[in-house]
């Protein structure tokens, strides 16, 4: 039984803890193209979701979960370069993986087993928040 509950979870003298605490503490930052479009372009999403919506973004730093030091957040803007050339309803009908799904002809949702979802639900859940907007912006101007 022992045995079993170890198995389950993350203790100081296994080598999957080892490796998880070298992967974060010691892992070079990996900047990929779509990183950096994203970066260079996340002004002009949060400026369009405000006109758009009528709210106005503050920027934040780093949240810190007060009763877990050891989880944090980030409000981050993402590119998508996948739904570019045939648009966001295209690849999300023919890619299952992808992280938004299809409810019908003219709605598609955040996919719910997707790692944006869990990423969404944790940033609430560490800030406090009630809310999240995902926005979605393409080059297209696709409205979502």
């Amino acid at each position: 039984m022992w045995h079993q509950l170890r198995c389950s979870r993350l203790t100081a003298n296994t080598s999957s803890c080892t490796n998880l605490v070298k992967k974060l503490l010691y892992q070079p930052n990996v900047v990929t193209p779509s990183m950096e479009y994203g970066l260079r372009n996340e002004y002009v999403a949060i400026k369009r979701f405000e006109r758009d919506s009528g709210l106005s973004v503050t920027k934040f730093g780093l949240f810190v979960d007060l009763e877990n030091g050891f989880l944090g957040a980030i409000i981050e803007v993402k590119y998508v370069p996948s739904a570019i050339p045939q648009g966001l309803m295209t690849t999300a009908n023919e890619n299952k993986g992808f992280f938004l799904e299809v409810m019908s002809e003219n709605e598609m949702r955040l996919s719910r087993s997707h790692n944006c979802s869990y990423q969404i639900q944790g940033t609430l859940n560490i800030t406090g928040r009630p809310v999240c907007y995902l926005v979605v912006m393409t080059d297209k101007n696709e409205s979502l």
